[in-house]
């Protein structure tokens, strides 16, 4: 299996080559982690001898789900010091996304423990990270994984795409506090006062979505 160190290492020796990305021209390109995935047990020769939780009482999971994460972040930190040591890094920016939260089932035996409270969320969240955004600041509202791509376009004021996906810009004025979980249909946040035709919008939004890319919606769209 290919630990995400041993792809971030190949990553930005391909990068520094210059054919993936050459300097000064546009690229997207995309990163996909494997390591911290159930059921998150890293060879000891990986993990950090300087980072250990062994010793904090923590549940077993919790302990190696931290430990696993560490070694993710660490990894993806050097694909973002190379990014940054490019000279195009001031028209470049870096996105890091969950496709999905990380502890599923093992979620509720967690939070059993006290070490848990105020570390481990009762709610399934996934991380959006914007690193070198052009609108710096922190947002603690709750928002969906329909919100990430219409945040993004505009981010890069990207405002002539015709599809500007389902869900709403973080960063509009008004934006409402929940969301509703694709998978479970759990609904997080507060929908107070939410208008009905929103909330069975964002209801359907992954239901939509499948079938715009099943069926090719969008072909022939520029």
């Amino acid at each position: 299996m290919l630990s995400d160190g041993s792809f971030m290492r190949q990553s930005v020796a391909k990068l520094k080559e210059g054919e993936l990305w050459p300097v000064g021209e546009p690229r997207m390109l995309t990163f996909v982690t494997y390591s911290g995935h159930n059921p998150f047990r890293l060879p000891d020769n990986l993990k950090d001898p300087d980072f250990d939780v062994s010793g904090l009482g923590l549940p077993e999971k919790m302990a190696d789900y931290i430990t696993m994460a560490h070694y993710t972040d660490s990894k993806i930190a050097q694909l973002v010091d190379y990014v940054r040591s490019r000279p195009d890094y001031s028209n470049t920016i870096i996105v890091i996304i969950g496709d999905h939260e990380g502890l599923a089932s093992d979620r509720a035996d967690i939070l059993k423990s006290p070490k848990a409270e105020g570390i481990v969320s009762a709610e399934q969240f996934t991380p959006f990270i914007v690193l070198n955004s052009p609108v710096p600041g922190r947002i603690d509202k709750i928002v969906g994984q329909i919100d990430m791509y219409p945040t993004l376009l505009q981010l890069m004021r990207l405002d002539s795409y015709p599809w500007r996906g389902q869900g709403q810009s973080i960063l509009e004025s008004g934006k409402p506090s929940f969301a509703i979980s694709s998978l479970t249909n759990a609904i997080v946040g507060d929908t107070t006062n939410i208008d009905q035709d929103l909330f069975e919008h964002i209801s359907r939004a992954r239901r939509v979505s499948d079938d715009i890319i099943s069926h090719n919606l969008l072909e022939g769209k520029d």
